[in-house]
């Protein structure tokens, strides 16, 4: 006669003992329940159950609450393949054929599975999550470099975990190790101040490449564009044209003053630098800032100003006290945004790609991620001329 086990098990137990003996030994029924009983286990046969067919009623109640999500084992069985080939179709899916890529897309959509990046994480393995730490959500180039960045790990299944810091270092690198801990698979910087060392994020047992975007940061993988340069770019145009005393306008601590006056110390070229705060990336701050260069002895005659926005404000403040632009002060942009070609006088400026540094910074952690061989790719600013910008008068370029 055949009876059920006593004791919870994944497998049906058919016995060969009586109603009274259902394990068919002469032991106790107390130690006869010993699952490891060497008398039950000679005489005790068994037969594979379902799940949902399991003799444990707390398997049942934990597959309910597990059963409203779907698994990978759920998409594979769905689809009629194995699991493998599902997890490829979904992290590499130009591995797999396209009726197979369809079939399991078909398989995800109909069950609404949503893969856990948290688990692929916190198991070692990538997560399909790049971090991204940006300095201000006001700053155009950060905004277009962000864009490009997005959609260019988008086309590789890859999301973005984007940080924003304000452009302080300490509060930077604290974004930086938690988007670490979350288990991003990189680590790219925009718009942040660059003394944070990327050094410091390699001290882990999960290691990241760091791609920095516009400012060069210590031990970084790659850095793709130096504002710095293009500042100095910008001067080294203004000094053509006759100027020495140049104001720079800069909002944050972003632009590595200190290196462009390395490149220019031997040149006659004098620097007067006004660093505003990222909320002055518009046009707050200007009109303090030029009214006190305009009472100077001896006042700029040239301004570089780190936005077009802030430029366009600087052309405003001057048609208000009187200075024509360029014949008594020349006026430079940066970006080379749409305000730039409509303001009057048109405005000369720095035109970054910004959007394809962008592009190249995701480029360059997708291969390190998949430890192919590459070249990191560089960009470098361009001076667009228009008429904010004129050669200095006689008296100017003699002072």
């Amino acid at each position: 006669m055949e009876s059920k086990a006593l004791w919870p098990t994944q497998s049906r137990r058919v016995t060969l003992g009586g109603p009274f003996n259902p394990h068919g030994c002469k032991r106790s029924r107390k130690h006869c329940r010993n699952r490891y009983c060497k008398g039950c286990r000679n005489r005790v046969r068994f037969t594979p159950m379902s799940p949902d067919q399991s003799l444990n009623p707390k398997a049942k109640r934990r597959r309910r609450r597990s059963g409203v999500t779907a698994t990978l084992s759920d998409i594979a069985r769905a689809a009629g393949v194995s699991t493998a080939s599902v997890s490829r179709a979904l992290a590499r899916p130009e591995l797999v054929s396209e009726w197979l890529r369809e079939r399991v897309l078909q398989a995800v959509c109909e069950a609404g599975y949503v893969p856990n990046a948290a688990a692929r994480g916190l198991s070692g393995s990538d997560t399909g999550v790049i971090g991204l730490v940006a300095g201000s959500l006001d700053d155009l180039l950060s905004r277009r470099a962000m864009q490009g960045f997005e959609r260019h790990l988008a086309k590789a299944n890859f999301g973005v975990m984007v940080a924003i810091s304000n452009g302080d270092a300490v509060e930077t690198l604290g974004l930086a190790h938690t988007l670490q801990s979350r288990g991003v698979d990189g680590l790219a910087f925009v718009g942040v101040d660059a003394a944070a060392e990327a050094g410091r994020l390699r001290d882990s047992r999960r290691p990241l490449p760091v791609a920095c975007i516009d400012q060069p940061m210590r031990d970084a993988d790659v850095t793709i564009f130096s504002r710095a340069r293009a500042l100095e770019l910008a001067t080294r145009f203004l000094r053509q044209l006759g100027h020495r005393r140049i104001a720079l306008v800069l909002p944050g601590a972003i632009w590595h003053v200190d290196t462009v006056r390395d490149a220019l110390s031997t040149t006659d070229i004098s620097l007067l630098v006004a660093q505003l705060g990222l909320e002055h990336v518009g046009s707050n701050g200007m009109p303090e800032t030029l009214s006190a260069w305009l009472e100077l002895p001896l006042p700029p005659s040239a301004i570089l100003c780190g936005s077009d926005a802030l430029a366009a404000a600087t052309l405003r403040q001057c048609e208000l006290k009187g200075v024509a632009v360029p014949h008594d002060l020349s006026v430079v942009g940066f970006g080379d945004t749409e305000l730039a070609r409509v303001v009057r006088p048109s405005l000369s400026s720095l035109r970054i790609p910004a959007y394809e540094m962008g592009v190249a910074a995701a480029e360059f952690l997708l291969r390190s991620l998949r430890r192919r061989p590459q070249t990191p790719q560089e960009f470098s600013a361009k001076l667009v001329a228009r008429e904010s910008t004129a050669a200095a008068s006689k008296r100017e370029a003699s002072n």
